[in-house]
């Protein structure tokens, strides 16, 4: 990292160190909705009556929220919806701008000029002035084909940027994934996971009408819970490193995941005893226990794949009955050949989920393995080779990818 790469925690200071008032909200305002210059003081700007006091209610808590109606630049001005966390802890800049939202309702709170593009231009004036200094990392590049060197290519920190950092805050500090991102600030580039990504294309081909309170609501609480760690958590010495912090979110977040996997391996059960008269899954309490918590080093990963591929640990003898050929397969090649004998449609990533779940079971200790049959493997599980290994993400990739497989199957016998 350089010296003077810009920071959140710096922006953050540069931004309320701006002396004049209506700047300072404004930039305030466009780092909270991740947005566009133009969707703050230019073409597409709010109106004072574009912000909304609310409470979101989960679990009989209710948490005050402050919701924005944004006009998307990058879309014509199509709709799009944020929500951010009323108290101090953890946005103390929520109220500021909301105030200053109220209190320029019919007009535009951000114009700096009758002029739009005077006002967009004054405003990256006043943001060159305010980030002077600063740098953000665009990426890397190679220097020439002779030397190979790869150098990291920087560029002085503007106003655009502001929708950059707060998407790499939002990332980063709070842990949001690609649905989170699409929800809160209709971030589509790089969606690692294939099989949210019709979720994900479904959530930003849903355009919420304008004022549509309600509809924002339901968006913005899929994610506010995540948005509740408090502020002083980032610092230069506390920089957020992947689940790190077990906050609420974290643990209600990992409570539904084993709770979809348990009811999903028990819906696959109960659909092939009524239909097959053959279980397909051993369930076990254990691997509910493991799936709960998060994974730090390569004994817990050991200890938690071992689990997880203990559901594939079941009585052979009804899956035998179901092929005409069963050899000596064992319980995911029965399935596999019991759909290929059937000529039953299937995404053949189900199947190589399991199986990759019981080789990273048979590979111990698993830093130690070929290097080719590692990196295919984490590759499957949208990771790149590197050590030291990333068992955490990688525990959680696999659980991701393992609900979404049983859900997969589930759908399969259901159709039958």
């Amino acid at each position: 990292m350089s010296s003077n790469e810009a920071s959140v925690l710096e922006i953050r200071k540069r931004i309320e160190a701006i002396e004049d008032e209506k700047y300072r909200l404004a930039f305030m305002y466009q780092f909270l909705i991740g947005g566009e210059i133009s969707e703050v003081c230019g073409k597409y700007s709010p109106l004072g009556d574009d912000a909304h006091f609310v409470n979101i209610e989960i679990d009989r808590e209710k948490i005050p929220a402050l919701i924005f109606f944004i006009k998307t630049a990058r879309k014509g001005g199509k709709n799009r919806t944020c929500t951010v966390p009323l108290d101090p802890r953890y946005e103390p800049w929520s109220r500021l701008v909301g105030t200053w939202f109220r209190e320029n309702r019919g007009e535009h709170p951000f114009l700096f000029s009758d002029n739009i593009e005077s006002s967009t231009r004054y405003a990256q004036w006043e943001a060159k002035k305010a980030f002077d200094g600063l740098m953000w990392l665009m990426g890397e590049y190679q220097m020439s084909e002779t030397d190979g060197k790869i150098e990291m290519r920087y560029r002085p920190f503007r106003a655009g940027m502001l929708r950059k950092i707060r998407k790499k805050n939002l990332m980063e500090f709070y842990h949001f994934n690609e649905k989170d991102l699409a929800s809160y600030g209709e971030w589509r580039e790089l969606i690692k996971n294939p099989h949210i990504k019709a979720e994900v294309y479904d959530i930003l081909d849903n355009e919420i009408k304008y004022n549509d309170v309600e509809g924002a609501l339901n968006r913005g609480e899929k994610y506010i819970l995540k948005l509740l760690r408090p502020l002083n958590q980032l610092g230069e010495d506390q920089l957020p490193v992947y689940l790190q912090t077990r906050s609420f979110h974290d643990l209600s977040h990992r409570f539904e995941r084993a709770q979809e996997i348990s009811i999903r391996v028990r819906n696959c059960n109960t659909l092939g005893i009524a239909k097959l008269e053959a279980e397909f899954f051993n369930e076990t309490m254990r691997i509910v226990l493991e799936m709960l918590n998060p994974c730090q080093n390569e004994d817990q990963f050991i200890t938690k794949i071992a689990s997880l591929s203990a559901l594939f640990t079941v009585e052979l003898n009804p899956l035998r009955n179901l092929v005409t050929d069963s050899g000596d397969k064992r319980s995911i090649r029965l399935i596999e050949a019991w759909l290929t004998q059937n000529s039953i449609s299937y995404d053949p990533d189900m199947i190589e989920t399991w199986l990759n779940i019981v080789v990273l079971r048979n590979m111990e200790p698993i830093h130690q393995i070929n290097p080719a049959e590692l990196k295919r493997i984490l590759n499957f599980f949208n990771l790149p080779l590197k050590f030291p290994l990333p068992y955490s993400e990688l525990w959680d990739e696999v659980l991701n990818k393992f609900l979404w497989s049983v859900d997969t199957f589930r759908n399969i016998l259901n159709a039958l």
